[in-house]
């Protein structure tokens, strides 16, 4: 009896040895890490120590319970840490940037700067100085002056065009012989009975010439009124013979040019003197006087 009972122990603690070297070598999990991502070995059972595969331990027994991944991690079953395989490099994954959207930045223009328009060079124009206001003397002796009057004035001849007298600021005359022209006065026989027109320029050099002269009938000869210019230049002059003159009413128009052209060599101040002379007993005026300087300012 006691023979029989040792002969159904050994089946019996030959058992429960493979029962608990299954529990303790066929429950480990293995991880292993390649460049495809990581597997995890599932137990597929256990190996005696005869070197046959255990058969799968019967569903619901203790066996199959310490087989459960879960079961044996609760049961302090080892984890093995993923590990690269041989050769291979160990790499991180390293979130790269997301690249930020910019809003789009204008075109900058180059100002493009203002057209300028030349400055047009000034246009000449005329300067009037009053000389002398209108006067009459009577009962004048031949070749008294009766008049006489002095200016003083700064003139370039570089940018001056013509010196003139005339008996307005300006040069109005209009007469239907020159028809659109403007003309210097005073128109009649000018002065009685003429002028003697003395020029000093800034050196000190002088000239002295007679203008506006007419004769005992009212009828004008010589120069008149351009004292500084050229006859193209210079406007005309227009005088006409008295009612009693023979012809009467005599037209004359005057295409004239400077008296005294040589004088002026260089700017600076010129004096003028105005001299009025009576040629013939009995009376002797003029109307206003000025002198005209028409010049590039």
């Amino acid at each position: 009896m006691q023979s029989r009972n040792r002969n159904w122990r050994a089946p019996v603690i030959a058992g429960i040895a493979a029962l608990a070297l299954a529990v303790a070598g066929g429950c480990l999990v293995f991880a292993r890490g390649d460049d495809e991502g990581s597997k995890q070995a599932s137990p597929r059972g256990v190996t005696t120590p005869a070197g046959r595969a255990a058969s799968p331990a019967p569903a619901g027994s203790a066996a199959a319970a310490a087989s459960s991944p879960s079961t044996a991690a609760a049961a302090g079953a080892m984890t093995v840490a993923p590990t690269a395989a041989a050769g291979t490099a160990t790499t991180t994954a390293t979130a790269l940037p997301q690249p930020t959207a910019t809003p789009p930045v204008p075109p900058t223009s180059t100002p493009v700067p203002a057209t300028v328009p030349p400055t047009p060079a000034p246009a000449p124009a005329i300067r009037s100085v009053p000389v002398a206001n209108a006067t009459v003397s009577s009962g004048l002796a031949p070749g008294v002056v009766y008049d006489t009057a002095t200016v003083r004035v700064q003139i370039d001849p570089a940018r001056t065009l013509w010196v003139a007298w005339n008996n307005t600021p300006g040069v109005s005359m209009q007469r239907p012989e020159r028809p659109g022209a403007a003309l210097l006065g005073p128109g009649g026989y000018g002065t009685d009975d003429h002028i003697e027109v003395t020029v000093r320029a800034p050196g000190g050099a002088t000239a002295t010439v007679v203008l506006d002269r007419n004769d005992a009938f009212g009828r004008s000869t010589g120069p008149q009124n351009v004292i500084f210019g050229t006859a193209a230049a210079a406007p005309d002059v227009f005088r006409i013979s008295p009612p009693f003159a023979t012809p009467p009413n005599e037209v004359f128009i005057f295409d004239e040019g400077g008296t005294h052209n040589g004088l002026f060599t260089g700017a600076g101040e010129y004096e003028f003197t105005f001299k009025f002379i009576n040629a013939y007993t009995g009376d002797g005026g003029h109307a206003a006087i000025y002198l005209l300087v028409f010049a590039t300012p």
